[in-house]
């Protein structure tokens, strides 16, 4: 995603910062202290103190893509409580002074990035769209390890689905992860459009992303899509053998009598090719 993404950077780097300083327990106890100590935002400091650790590293996906929906669960919390006049006691001049001087130190908690993340409509519709991005690869996974007898089209749940529910354990079927039939026939593609169709409609009509600027929500969409050719293409290159022999028999399996015609022509091409 960092080669696909233009804003990638600036996001990964706001993002690191906002879980820096609700992570560690000095930043996030000053944060109670000054922003959580009065009021309805009281209520509130249950939400901080159940997010727990999150370190951002950039160079895994499964790590900003695990941060990211952290942080939109307490997106509400800290929208409504963060003051950055209150939390550095009436110096932000000064703060953003220090945080300019520190700017290459490592484990550095930066309040002006954070400041700039939680004020920032563009960072929350970021952080939904890269959400939506990671749940279109969850339900991709999710067909992969199903079966064609039991899986069901995908439905966009949005941030929600990281919060801790107890699920009802349920018996795997026997043919679960059995795709082979399918992956042979091109069914993947055809799932990879259907659900990031599905996302696309989930994200337009997200209110983080109709409230902002019309310049603003299309270079939003052009980063979705630019995310969309990125994993279509991956998809591509690491399924691209089950389209050629001896893997293409597979789909000669298929359940489907029209798929398994089309199938065994596309196997008889692909032999009589090979055999010229």
């Amino acid at each position: 995603m960092k080669l696909a993404l233009s804003y990638w950077d600036d996001y990964v780097s706001q993002l690191k910062h906002v879980c820096r300083m609700v992570s560690r327990r000095r930043s996030l106890t000053r944060l109670l202290e000054t922003c959580y100590y009065s009021g309805p935002l009281v209520h509130m400091k249950k939400d901080l103190l159940e997010f727990g650790k999150a370190e951002v590293y950039e160079g895994r996906w499964g790590s900003v893509s695990s941060a990211t929906g952290r942080v939109l669960l307490i997106q509400h919390v800290l929208k409504a409580g963060w003051s950055m006049d209150k939390f550095t006691h009436g110096q932000a001049a000064k703060k953003k002074k220090e945080d300019e001087d520190a700017a290459d130190e490592k484990h550095y908690t930066n309040i002006s990035l954070v400041n700039e993340a939680i004020l920032s409509k563009w960072f929350w519709a970021y952080a939904i769209m890269l959400d939506v991005i990671a749940e279109v690869l969850d339900g991709v996974m999710h067909w992969g390890e199903g079966c064609p007898c039991h899986w069901k089209k995908v439905k966009m749940k949005g941030f929600s689905r990281h919060k801790v529910w107890k699920k009802r354990r349920q018996d795997p079927c026997p043919l679960a992860g059995m795709r082979a039939a399918e992956l042979a026939s091109g069914a993947l593609e055809d799932v990879l459009a259907m659900v990031w169709n599905v996302a696309q409609s989930f994200l337009l009509l997200c209110d983080a992303v109709l409230s902002l600027e019309d310049n603003m929500r299309s270079k939003l969409v052009q980063e979705f899509a630019r995310a969309r050719g990125h994993v279509m293409f991956y998809f591509k290159v690491k399924t691209g053998f089950w389209s050629v022999l001896p893997w293409a028999l597979f789909s000669l399996s298929d359940h489907r009598e029209s798929v398994l015609r089309e199938g065994a022509r596309r196997c008889l091409s692909l032999y009589a090719s090979a055999e010229a």
